[in-house]
């Protein structure tokens, strides 16, 4: 399933990668050492532009679309 993610503005899921539109910076892709989680470190496109750096879970991605919020 390929969906644009609203509450991430600049990204979409592309059924197993978190990508940028183009509009944002790509996703740089991390894994925790101690429990071996993926995370993706972002700068979405807010109003007040891409200022704000932060991490994403993968785990979190995929139970928000499961909850249909995308």
């Amino acid at each position: 399933m390929q969906v644009l993610i609203s509450w991430l503005p600049g990204y979409f899921w592309n059924g197993q990668n978190l990508e940028s539109t183009g509009a944002a910076l790509c996703p740089t892709q991390h894994i925790n050492p101690e429990n071996g989680e993926v995370r993706y470190y972002v700068r979405p496109i807010f109003r007040e532009g891409a200022t704000v750096g932060l991490y994403v879970r993968k785990q979190g991605i995929l139970d928000a679309l499961e909850r249909g919020e995308y």
